[in-house]
């Protein structure tokens, strides 16, 4: 990730009646008040602090609000500006874009989840699931065979530490080459808890054994 800050400008004043620092010259002095921004990707996405600076457009001589050499005058004309100016909405396009991804994210969520406990009430077979083992790792069960109570499963026999790694496994040989027996109810209750957390449907894996009742995982 890139990060970073940079600033930009808020308000800008051509002050006629106050010379130049440098050339003297009156009618030239222009003063600026920026802001900072924190910036990810180069997006701003929130402003830190304002400031002042100006500079001459007859000598070209630039200074910041807080240099020595400044006359109290341009400080307080400063100080007049910074506290009237108002930032751009630009400089918080990133949280903006943060908090509409956001709600984007828990909008998909739930569409999927809603998708997710109508596969689990309608299983098909090949329908995988994927869930939470409690070693805190990931693994997948398949859909073998739908009975009027009970599924026939083959359990993954590998399982990862990453969620997003969970396509590295789903191979059909890495499924047991026994059958198990796992009820409706079962499943309900581990997608409720949050154990089975994604459907995925896939093609039917032949069963190859008839199914022994076995119920959890060794």
């Amino acid at each position: 990730m890139i990060t970073g800050s940079g600033s930009g400008k808020i308000k800008s004043e051509i002050k006629t009646e106050i010379e130049c620092p440098n050339c003297k010259e009156k009618g030239y002095l222009e003063l600026i008040i920026s802001r900072w921004h924190f910036h990810v990707f180069w997006i701003p996405v929130f402003p830190f602090w304002k400031y002042g600076k100006g500079k001459c457009n007859f000598c070209n001589f630039k200074f910041l609000g807080k240099d020595k050499k400044i006359s109290d005058e341009i400080k307080y004309e400063l100080s007049v500006m910074k506290s009237k100016a108002k930032g751009p909405i630009w400089q918080f396009s990133g949280l903006f874009i943060g908090v509409f991804l956001l709600i984007m994210l828990f909008t998909l969520r739930g569409e999927f989840k809603d998708e997710y406990a109508n596969y689990i009430e309608n299983p098909k077979v090949g329908d995988v699931y994927n869930y939470r083992k409690e070693n805190l790792k990931y693994s997948t069960i398949k859909v073998m065979e739908i009975r009027k109570d009970t599924l026939v499963v083959k359990y993954n026999l590998f399982s990862v530490e990453d969620i997003f790694d969970m396509d590295d496994i789903t191979d059909d040989i890495n499924y047991s080459f026994d059958n198990y027996i796992m009820t409706h109810k079962e499943i309900r209750q581990l997608f409720q808890e949050n154990v089975i957390y994604a459907v995925d449907r896939n093609n039917f894996i032949k069963s190859e054994k008839e199914p022994i009742e076995y119920e959890k995982e060794n």
